[in-house]
């Protein structure tokens, strides 16, 4: 999930990161860290792309603006003015949402391009409605609640919370198998020990 030229990708590496300097602390850890963050400002300014990406967040004249926070108000907005807000659209009507709110607010790349909603709790209330929104949120506080994020869990959870606000990656099969996999993994993996605290 985490790509070289995805930009959350490098800010949920560097979180995990800071998490697991902050829970070692450790001087070679954090001067590993340090190193680590110079080498991804090299490569960023090395190979450009993901540089590039950075600075269309922030203007010349020092304005911070994300796009895809507009095109999730427009979405928003056009779902609410015509969809039913409790079941969703579908995700096969899902497309024409999105492409109206493209539409609307001025967005020509994104209409252009077909993007989804580049954010996971944005895609489930367009599909399916607060119903689904609902149970895509329990779903993961059912997975705070019974691996009490520990260890990778932990990691496993600010990695699928990230992507979930600016990744639509469940919509893709490849999303799907590896959330399946890792859910279902750290779930099983912690549940002698929650059953064994229970038993004490």
């Amino acid at each position: 999930m985490i790509e070289t030229n995805s930009r959350i990708g490098v800010i949920t590496l560097l979180v995990i990161l800071l998490i697991y300097v902050f829970k070692k602390t450790s001087i070679k850890l954090f001067v590993l860290l340090i190193s680590l963050l110079v080498v991804i400002g090299f490569l960023s300014i090395k190979f450009d792309y993901l540089g590039t990406k950075f600075k269309k967040i922030i203007s010349p004249d020092g304005q911070v603006s994300i796009e895809r926070v507009e095109r999730w108000r427009e979405i928003v907005y056009a779902f609410k003015e015509k969809d039913s807000l409790w079941l969703g659209v579908g995700s096969g009507d899902a497309r024409l949402v999105y492409r109206r709110a493209y539409y609307n607010g001025g967005f020509d790349l994104a209409l252009k391009k077909n993007y989804n909603a580049h954010n996971q709790f944005l895609e489930f209330f367009v599909c399916n409605g607060l119903l689904g929104l609902i149970v895509y949120i329990f779903v993961l506080f059912l997975f705070i609640k019974l691996t009490k994020l520990q260890e990778g869990a932990l990691h496993f959870f600010v990695i699928i919370t990230m992507f979930s606000l600016s990744e639509s990656f469940l919509g893709r099969s490849q999303g799907v198998m590896v959330f399946s996999f890792f859910y279902s993994f750290f779930m099983l993996f912690f549940k002698p020990i929650n059953h064994l605290k229970h038993a004490e």
